[in-house]
């Protein structure tokens, strides 16, 4: 599994409270790379905080699931920028 999809259960442990120390420092390290992981936890948290107070009908009219899905799903696939910049100096 690459480090970019290693971060995902991470980050369940994360919202639901059931870190240890090595998560928070992987945690903490892949929010220090850059400001999209910081907006991607911000925007996965929302969506987990909502599904934690609604009823999943509630959830379902109040959020535009698909949409949110749709920014993480390419946040997950996006290429790695360290191979990207690899394929570009060859």
């Amino acid at each position: 599994m690459t480090e970019r999809n290693d971060i995902w259960p991470v980050i369940v442990r994360y919202l639901d409270n059931t870190m240890d120390s090595e998560d928070s420092k992987r945690l903490e390290a892949w929010l220090d790379h850059n400001n999209e992981n910081r907006r991607t936890l911000h925007a996965v948290s929302q969506i987990w905080k909502a599904s934690e107070d609604k009823s999943q009908d509630a959830l379902i009219d109040e959020l535009n699931l698909e949409q949110d899905w749709n920014r993480v799903f390419r946040q997950i696939n996006r290429p790695d920028e360290k191979q990207t910049a690899a394929r570009t100096t060859r």
